[in-house]
C-alpha cells in the first residue's frame, strides 16, 4: 500500500458517520476493517474459533481491500462470538468511542492487518511504527 493511500484511509479513519438506525446498528459493515488493535488474547481466539469452525475468510476483493476477511458478502461477522475487544466496544453513534483505538494501543494491543494474521496475506505495512514516523496522528 502506498503512503498517499494509507494517509487517505487514516484520513477518513479518523471521522465517524453514524450509520445507526434509531440508535440500533444497521449491520453495514462499514466499521469493519482489515487494520484494527488487536490485543494477543484477540489474535489467539479468532485463531482457535477459525481453526475449530473450518472458517474460510473472505477474498480480497481488490489489490487493496481494507475491509475485515470475516465480514462475509451478507454483512455478517463470521467470528462474531470472538470478535476483537475493539469489535465489542466500538458503535459508530458515539462519537467519542473514536479514541478508544487509541486507548487499546496504548494499553498494549497493537493495529495489525486481519487478512496478514489470518488470511497469509503480507502485512501491508507496521502501522504503528508508521503513524509514530509520519505523524499521521
Amino acid at each position: 500500500m502506498n503512503k498517499a493511500t494509507l494517509n487517505k484511509y487514516i484520513r477518513r479513519e479518523k471521522s465517524v458517520t453514524d450509520f445507526t438506525v434509531n440508535g440500533k446498528c444497521s449491520g453495514c459493515g462499514e466499521c469493519c476493517a482489515d487494520l484494527l488493535p488487536l490485543t494477543n488474547k484477540d489474535v489467539k481466539r479468532i485463531r482457535q474459533y477459525v481453526k475449530r469452525h473450518k472458517i474460510k475468510a473472505r477474498a480480497a476483493q481488490a489489490d487493496i481491500d481494507m475491509i475485515c476477511p470475516f465480514l462475509n458478502m451478507s454483512n455478517k461477522c463470521m467470528v462474531y462470538p470472538v470478535r476483537p475487544l475493539i469489535c465489542k466496544l466500538f458503535k459508530c453513534d458515539k462519537p467519542k468511542q473514536v479514541g478508544q483505538a487509541r486507548v487499546l494501543i496504548e494499553s498494549g494491543a497493537s493495529v495489525r492487518s486481519m487478512r496478514a494474521l489470518f488470511c497469509g496475506e503480507k502485512d501491508v505495512v507496521e502501522f504503528k511504527k508508521w503513524i509514530q514516523q509520519t505523524g499521521a496522528e
